[in-house]
């Protein structure tokens, strides 16, 4: 079985597996940056479908104007339905409380809408730094896995 591999962006990592997952720890705002604006800027570049799910340090709109620097024509992908950005408390949260299941639910819909506009599967970032307890971040990680 050939294993499908997709270019990240991201300086230092390369071209990963489909469904890899990565756990990137950064130095405030411009390190994160760093990682993420080549990240969405190449799976905007293999037309695939992505979702960023912004947290601080950066907000929703911290994240569109950075990507647009990178990608000039982002209205253009947005227009298309080919990139999303959402702020953590409208993807992770119900109220002040941690919703895993709204999550979960959140990602399959985005895997259809990924697949029903051909992309293989959705790029997607959410900062883990909403889990309220490592026990929270564990049961996500459990649940979210095949």
């Amino acid at each position: 079985m050939k294993i499908q591999v997709t270019p990240t962006g991201i300086p230092g990592i390369g071209a990963l597996a489909w469904g890899t997952h990565v756990c990137q720890f950064y130095d405030g705002r411009e390190d994160l940056a760093d990682y993420l604006v080549p990240y969405f800027k190449t799976g905007l570049e293999h037309d695939e479908y992505c979702l960023w799910v912004t947290a601080d340090p950066l907000s929703v709109e911290d994240a569109q104007t950075l990507l647009r620097a990178a990608v000039p024509d982002l209205d253009t992908h947005a227009g298309r339905g080919q990139i999303e950005f959402v702020d953590y408390r409208n993807w992770y949260l119900d109220g002040d409380r941690l919703d895993p299941d709204r999550a979960l639910a959140g990602w399959g819909e985005c895997e259809q809408r990924a697949l029903r506009r051909g992309s293989r599967e959705p790029a997607v970032v959410g900062h883990c730094v909403v889990a309220h307890t490592f026990r929270d971040l564990v049961e996500r990680a459990r649940r979210a896995s095949p």
